[in-house]
Order: C-alpha cells, then sequence, then structure tokens
C-alpha cells in the first residue's frame, strides 16, 4: 500500500501542470514573474527570424536547430526546435494571424547586448492557429518589424 502510494505521488509530481493562461503585456512587461513557469498567450504572429543574434547562439541556440520567432513582439521571441510539424505551422502562418503559443518562460544564459533585447525567452511548448489577419482593403500588407544585426 505505501509503494502504490510513492508510486501515485511520484506519478503527481511529474505530470507536467497546465499552462496557465496570462496576459501577453504582463508577461512582456515582467518575464522574470515567470521564470521557468508554464504560460500560455494569445497573440498575432509577428514574423520569423532568419538569424540567430549572437547572445542568443552563445546561449546554445542556432538556426539550423531551432526556430526564432516572434508573437506579439520580438521582446519576448519565442524558441522551438526545428520539427517536421513546426517547420509546416511556420510555414502556413503570415504576419498578422492569431495564434495561441504556450510554454515555459526561460532566461538565456548570455546577457544580452543592448537592452532592447530580452533576457528571457518562451521555450516553445505548442502553437495554435486561432484565424487569419482580416483583409482590409486598401491597407498595404503587414510587414514584421524584426532586428538587424
Amino acid at each position: 500500500m505505501r509503494t502504490l502510494l510513492l508510486l501515485l505521488a511520484a506519478a503527481l509530481l511529474a505530470a507536467p501542470l497546465p499552462a496557465a493562461d496570462i496576459p501577453y503585456g504582463e508577461i512582456r512587461v515582467n518575464p522574470e514573474k515567470f521564470k521557468n513557469d508554464a504560460v500560455s498567450y494569445q497573440n498575432r504572429y509577428v514574423g520569423h527570424l532568419p538569424n540567430v543574434p549572437p547572445y542568443m547562439a552563445a546561449s546554445g541556440f542556432d538556426a539550423e536547430k531551432y526556430h526564432v520567432f516572434a508573437v506579439g513582439s520580438i521582446h519576448l521571441p519565442v524558441l522551438g526546435r526545428k520539427s517536421p510539424g513546426l517547420d509546416s505551422t511556420l510555414a502556413g502562418l503570415k504576419p498578422g494571424d492569431l495564434v495561441r503559443v504556450s510554454g515555459k518562460v526561460k532566461e538565456f544564459r548570455q546577457t544580452p547586448g543592448h537592452k532592447f533585447h530580452s533576457p528571457y525567452y518562451l521555450e516553445l511548448g505548442e502553437i495554435v492557429f486561432v484565424e487569419s489577419r482580416p483583409e482590409t482593403p486598401g491597407q498595404p500588407p503587414l510587414r514584421p518589424r524584426l532586428q538587424r544585426e
């Protein structure tokens, strides 16, 4: 009986907690408050970074193994390990599409050299397409504002 209780307790502790649905503005302003917590938020897909900035590369992330993209803004980048499923999801997204992302807020090992860059990122757990960007006649297409090196 005692062994059964220990196994049950171990299983409960090992089960991942569901991601808390947090407003994006709160995560963006105080990412340190959510460090190592599972979070989920919904915002517009901004775009994909083709190159990894040096501080991300120094933290162990490279463009050959990871997708780096922005949901909401680049101030809290989203990093996801490349996989066929994530590749196809990102290929189908357009800037301005509404998506829900979930994962853990983590801190980079290397501090960024510029205060524009966040020392925190979202380690992607899941990305779900919610809705397309509404098209407005005569409005130019939305272009992502991404950093330059």
